[in-house]
């Protein structure tokens, strides 16, 4: 539980004025400048004693490392996380990329300071009712500039609570996820998962994937992969055999987060606004299809983020 703040504190000429957000491993504040009146970002790494594990909670982030045949929560060292976090933030250069300024790590406090960005997050937008599906357009052609910078891997945690978006639809990718070595709050270092599973299923640095989820929930209000579940637990689902057996394959791993697709529905059956073409953009996205007597099956997704982009586009075009 969290026992300190930020919150009326001074870091230079800058007085802490609010928190701006904060999940299980850090804490987010702003900062205004005293003579400018200009703003500034602040993440802090949660003390030791102040981190609650998540567990393996599916619409929530989550530190995983795994086990044989399982996956178990773990407690990351949280300095170690956020001091990877910003040497990720700026190996790559791009307006869409948040712009970290300086980082500090010492005994007391670890924390970066990074540019302040004027928007929303997709989630608050989504509960205003979003108007527009621009935002997801120039977050698609954001990741394929991002890519083809040497430095980028991947953001890792996409979904709309680390999207922010500004009043022009412009975009702005906050808070990656981490899919490599990481040191523990126990002090040993393995390869470590620190995302959120319900964009990220099959526990993989897979972007395209994560923003076909978003798209799924933009337009029909809810993740399909919400909730952890087995195979087992799911009724009357149908399903080819190759979807089947790429479920159970993740479950022998101990990966009960990706099952939850067997339940997906025909978007159009969820929202009778979707039109076909649109539905086939959504389940394209998600790397599946309905087969003509209802089957749920495989199918190959978008091959890069340009090509998801330019599907929305012309649908976009197309209205």
């Amino acid at each position: 539980m969290k026992t300190t703040t930020w919150i009326g504190l001074r870091r230079g000429s800058y007085l802490i004025t609010e928190e701006l957000g904060g999940g299980p491993f850090s804490t987010t504040y702003k900062g205004v400048e005293d003579d400018t009146g200009n703003s500034i970002i602040y993440k802090v790494a949660a003390r030791a004693e102040e981190v609650e594990l998540p567990g393996k909670a599916a619409n929530s982030t989550v530190s995983l490392m795994q086990f044989t045949g399982s996956w178990g929560a773990v407690a990351p060292d949280t300095a170690a996380l956020l001091l990877a976090q910003a040497q990720r933030l700026q190996s790559a250069q791009d307006k869409s990329w948040l712009k970290v300024r300086q980082c500090q790590d010492s005994a007391a406090v670890t924390f970066f300071s990074a540019d302040f960005f004027q928007g929303k997050t997709l989630r608050s937008m989504l509960a205003e009712g979003l108007d527009s599906l621009l935002p997801l357009v120039e977050c698609l052609k954001a990741l394929n500039r991002l890519s083809k910078q040497e430095g980028f891997k991947y953001h890792g945690d996409l979904k709309p609570d680390n999207i922010l978006v500004a009043s022009d639809n412009s975009i702005l990718l906050i808070d990656p996820g981490h899919f490599d070595d990481l040191r523990s709050v126990h002090g040993n270092t393995a390869p470590m998962v620190v995302t959120t599973p319900a964009y990220y299923p099959g526990l993989l640095p897979n972007d395209l994937l994560a923003m076909g989820i978003i798209l799924h929930e933009t337009l029909t209000g809810y993740n399909p992969f919400a909730e952890r579940r087995s195979l087992d637990e799911i009724e009357n689902a149908r399903l080819s055999d190759e979807l089947r057996q790429r479920i159970l394959m993740n479950e022998m791993t101990g990966n009960f987060f990706y099952s939850s697709l067997a339940t997906l529905l025909p978007p159009s059956r969820v929202n009778p606004a979707i039109t076909a073409s649109l539905e086939s953009i959504i389940l394209k996205g998600l790397g599946v299809k309905f087969q003509p007597d209802g089957t749920l099956d495989c199918q190959p997704g978008y091959g890069n983020f340009l090509a998801f982009a330019a599907a929305l586009m012309n649908f976009i075009e197309g209205l």
